[in-house]
């Protein structure tokens, strides 16, 4: 702008040889400016270009719903020759389809977690010495950072901090992962890494229904209550169920009943023969949930009064406890409807 109004000086003010001579020296002046500038603009580097981040690479690219996922090699790298004070790192998973975050955690420098969401699904460890790491102290920071804004300039080479996150997945479904570092300058990000979260597999139980008994006969007529046994095996153990997700069914049709009460008791044994079949043996040695439910619940909530003579298949579905992973689980017996006379 001052170049600018010279000019005009001159161009209104001036003539000759003086007029000529001072155009000369601003026309001087401005390309000399023009040289500053760019060599400022070249060889002062950007913030972007000082930092790499890296959202790490999964243990596997697909787990089952509830299981715990690590990124190993999860890294900040600062370039030679910068001062990058860093406030902290968000390590941050989103939903593939939707774009939404699922789950995040912020972490300083050191690893330790300043903040997460949901909580407890994270955990965060710098594989990195950083004891000898270079510092700017909060003065040279302009007051950024959490105490210490971390840098570098002294001309080493690059430093790369690496870290090792851990993430217990939840809902099944694509995600992807990203890696932002805040300084100064702004938030800056990562490429993405993706994963499948899978759904929980299903856990197949035994069920008997009316434990000792066969065929197992029910009379619309009855009242009291019925039996159904869970029955427990050398490698399945009932106490991992959650009994309060029990539920019975005609064939998973959508009239279902839960069980009044339940023990545990060893009453029951395996059926292992063909479809349909079964036997009057009782207790084997392991021991069984069983479940009791109202006759008269069990014949009218499940419509069975409508099957007369008829045999049917009751399913029994529900989940194991939290810490025994949370598997769905489905088992199912057969009753014999007797006719109404």
């Amino acid at each position: 702008m001052l170049l600018l109004y010279s000019f005009i000086w001159i161009s209104e003010g001036c003539s000759g040889y003086m007029k000529k001579k001072l155009m000369r020296k601003c026309i001087g002046l401005g390309v000399a400016f023009s040289l500053l500038v760019l060599i400022f603009a070249v060889f002062t580097p950007s913030v972007a270009a000082c930092v790499k981040l890296s959202p790490g690479t999964p243990n596997s690219t697909s787990v089952v719903a509830g299981k715990t996922i690590t990124f190993k090699d999860v890294s900040l790298m600062i370039l030679d020759d910068k001062a990058i004070p860093v406030k902290c790192l968000t390590f941050i998973i989103y939903n593939s389809k939707t774009h939404e975050k699922v789950a995040r955690v912020s972490f300083s420098l050191n690893g330790s977690i300043i903040s997460m969401s949901p909580k407890g699904v994270f955990t965060v460890v710098c594989k990195t010495d950083i004891s000898n790491l270079p510092f700017q102290n909060d003065e040279n920071c302009g007051g950024y950072g959490y105490g210490y804004g971390y840098g570098y300039g002294y001309g080493w080479s690059n430093i790369k901090i690496l870290y090792t996150i851990t993430y217990k997945t939840c809902k099944p479904g694509t995600f992807y992962t990203k890696l932002f570092v805040e300084i100064p300058g702004g938030t800056y990000k990562s490429a993405k890494t993706s994963f499948k979260v899978l759904s929980k597999p299903m856990h197949l139980i035994y069920v008997d229904i009316k434990p000792g008994y066969w065929p197992n006969r029910i009379n619309a007529n009855n009242h009291g209550y019925i039996s159904v046994a869970i029955c427990g095996t050398k490698k399945f153990d009932v106490h991992d169920i959650n009994p309060k997700t029990l539920k019975v069914s005609l064939y998973g049709g959508k009239n279902i009943l839960k069980a009044s009460s339940w023990n545990y008791k060893d009453v029951a044994t395996p059926w292992v023969g063909s479809k349909g079949g079964g036997h009057c043996l009782g207790g084997d040695g392991y021991m069984d949930l069983v479940l009791k439910f109202k006759v008269e619940q069990f014949i009218h909530v499940l419509k069975i009064f409508k099957h007369p003579g008829e045999k049917l298949r009751v399913l029994l579905t529900g989940s194991l406890k939290t810490n025994a992973g949370g598997y769905s689980i489905n088992g199912y017996d057969y009753i014999q409807v007797s006719k109404i006379s």
